[in-house]
């Protein structure tokens, strides 16, 4: 198993990366006989981000976090408020106990491998070192001196158990610099009050950590969201932590980098091409935050990067519904880039509300803008002139409903007066570059709100690394609204975070927010190379939704076509139609009296539902099943009722 994963990573790089990856793994292997090349940190001067708080004390969500983390109780992802004992363990997965090897190379340890490291996301996620902003916001805000000391025994505890470069949290340059980031937000608050010792401790190891990430840029076929996260990292190091010699250098490179990268993994239309909702909105935080850096430092901002800004915000805003909720299209990974008290406004809406007071516009939908403190400060980072961004006419609409490059499609209804239906229809990539690693099989795949209401749902992702059977069905065909064909995915995965051939959409048709169509061709690799099409329409007048289904095909096939459903609705199966309950309102689902009809839920579907990562739920999933010999179509609709 092991070597046909290999094989198959080696199939996605091209000459020249797998030329740099040996070399890298040779210089690595003579460091790890000799012991690493470290001589002394060279000689800083301060450097810092100043962040004016004023106004902005008492926010609930930080003060509450940082006083958790008084008692070593903190949030990672769905976990709420674990225990993390006297002294952190900062090798530990404290999600199931595992704690990975500490005395071997970061860089030789399979972080892939739970029973070596557990669930190396939990680990990650702790030693991002997200709890340092509300510690320090708590310090600043209230001027209470327990803040400041935790801050010292958590830094104190980290740079004593990871030395460079030992241990897990030396595995990977993504993860060490978004390191640098939070302590880039944070310096400004802490650089002439730490004991002495351990701020020289602490300077050495970012000068450590920025020499880790710069010679460990993600290369080629890997350089997604992740080569951005690490050029920010140095980014922050170089613009907002003590100055080394190499900073300008480590500076110059970053923001090239992230020119060039605001422009290859985003569509014109403002879509990220990783074709995951949640990835669209942390790495467009990331650019933002590169703003902030570079307005705060005096750099000169290449002009692709406020232009990628505002048009991702823009489809952002364009794809909300009035509940405030996303497609929740690709991987979601629960994650951000600094903890600046955005958990209770929303990851999502936070960014439409910064995207709004930039811009200007009126008709971005703001809300809980009030409690929107990282809004708050990005706004003051990114203040004075000239200005950053386009003047407010040019900023792109929020109210598009085509994405033709990105691959989204709205259809609106609203029905009755007031109360819109919205679907929102995927005939886009499977991912981007080699790998796809954050896609999902969900060619022609669909949800469908009524107004703050989710109804058909994309079932989210759940977990990357510690549960490789849910996983591997979270990222599956059907484990979303689309149909699938003798039980095989319309893309063939060939690792967790790597599909082999892709199944590739095209539009046929859209008549604006009223009709779409597409197809795609992943199950053209069957021996009659079957052709899938998918056609779903709205009647304005009557209310009724349409989709057809069409498989054009010479032998015999399976066809399951699923509709999940979000934990809120209640289904039941009424003669040959399914009736959906929530409070308030009603809809009829009828699907094709040749095919038979399943209600799973949970293990017995299965249907399971993940609003969040890490969290799972059981749910309703609506499968409709026939055996075909030949072409066939099928015919389902709906319609809303109060």
């Amino acid at each position: 198993m092991r070597a046909a994963f290999l094989a198959a990573r080696l199939s996605r790089m091209t000459p020249a990366e797998i030329g740099l990856r040996l070399a890298r793994a040779a210089r690595e292997a003579v460091e790890n006989r000799a012991g690493p090349l470290l001589k002394p940190a060279p000689s800083s001067t301060d450097q810092w981000m100043p962040i004016d708080l004023s106004g902005l004390e008492g926010d609930r969500e930080l003060l509450s976090a940082a006083d958790a983390l008084l008692e070593n109780r903190l949030t990672l992802f769905s976990k709420s408020l674990i225990r993390l004992g006297d002294e952190v363990d900062f090798s530990r997965d404290y999600s199931t106990g595992a704690t990975a090897p500490k005395n071997r190379v970061g860089t030789r340890i399979d972080h892939r491998d739970p029973s070596l490291v557990g669930d190396v996301k939990y680990t990650w996620e702790l030693n991002r070192h997200l709890f340092l902003f509300p510690l320090a916001y708590a310090w600043s805000t209230t001027g209470k001196a327990e803040y400041l000391r935790k801050i010292e025994d958590l830094m104190g505890a980290w740079l004593r158990q990871n030395p460079y470069p030992m241990g897990i949290n030396w595995s990977s340059a993504l993860e060490a610099a978004l390191r640098l980031v939070n302590w880039g937000f944070c310096w400004s608050f802490l650089r002439d009050r730490l004991d002495g010792r351990l701020a020289a401790a602490w300077r050495e190891s970012m000068y450590r950590h920025c020499h880790f990430v710069s010679r460990n840029l993600s290369p080629g076929s890997s350089a997604n969201n992740h080569l951005v996260g690490e050029a920010l990292g140095l980014l922050a190091a170089a613009t907002a932590l003590p100055r080394f010699p190499e900073s300008d250098r480590w500076g110059d490179a970053a923001l090239k980098i992230l020119s060039r990268e605001a422009e290859l993994q985003f569509h014109p239309d403002g879509i990220d091409k990783e074709q995951s909702v949640y990835y669209q909105a942390t790495v467009t935080d990331m650019l933002v935050i590169a703003l902030c850096l570079c307005r705060q430092a005096g750099k000169a901002i290449p002009p692709g990067l406020p232009r990628t800004v505002e048009r991702s915000i823009a489809a952002l805003a364009s794809l909300r519904s009035p509940g405030g909720h996303l497609p929740n299209f690709g991987d979601e990974d629960g994650a951000v880039t600094v903890e600046l008290g955005v958990r209770r406004v929303g990851v999502y809406q936070s960014l439409i509300n910064t995207g709004a007071r930039l811009s200007g516009r009126e008709d971005y939908p703001v809300a809980g803008l009030d409690e929107d403190l990282k809004t708050a400060i990005y706004l003051r980072l990114l203040g004075g002139e000239p200005a950053v961004f386009s003047p407010g006419p040019d900023w792109p609409a929020p109210t598009r409903k085509r994405f033709e490059r990105g691959g989204y499609f709205i259809l609106d209804l609203e029905s009755p007066p007031g109360l819109l239906q919205r679907l929102v229809f995927d005939c886009g990539e499977l991912g981007y570059g080699p790998l796809a690693a954050h896609g999902h099989a969900d060619a022609l795949s669909f949800v469908f709100s009524v107004g703050g209401q989710p109804v058909f749902v994309d079932p989210g992702t759940y977990s990357y690394y510690g549960h490789a059977g849910l996983r591997k069905y979270f990222r599956g065909t059907l484990a979303h609204n689309t149909l699938c064909l003798d039980g095989t995915d319309q893309s063939t995965p060939l690792g967790s975070f790597m599909w082999g051939r892709r199944a590739r959409c095209a539009l046929l048709a859209y008549g604006e927010g009223r009709r779409v169509a597409g197809s795609h061709d992943g199950y053209s690799r069957l021996r009659d190379s079957v052709r899938v099409t998918r056609e779903i329409s709205v009647d304005r007048g009557s209310g009724d939704w349409r989709l057809t289904d069409a498989v054009r095909c010479r032998g015999a096939h399976d066809v399951a076509v699923s509709f999940h459903l979000h934990p809120g609705i209640a289904a039941s199966a009424d003669g040959g139609s399914v009736l959906l309950r929530w409070p308030g309102r009603e809809c009829e689902l009828k699907g094709p009296p040749e095919m038979s009809m399943s209600i799973g839920r949970g293990s017995d579907g299965p249907g399971w539902y993940s609003s969040a990562f890490g969290e799972l739920q059981e749910t309703s999933v609506l499968r409709f099943s026939a055996r075909i010999d030949g072409s066939r179509e099928f015919a389902f609709s709906w319609k809303v009722t109060a």
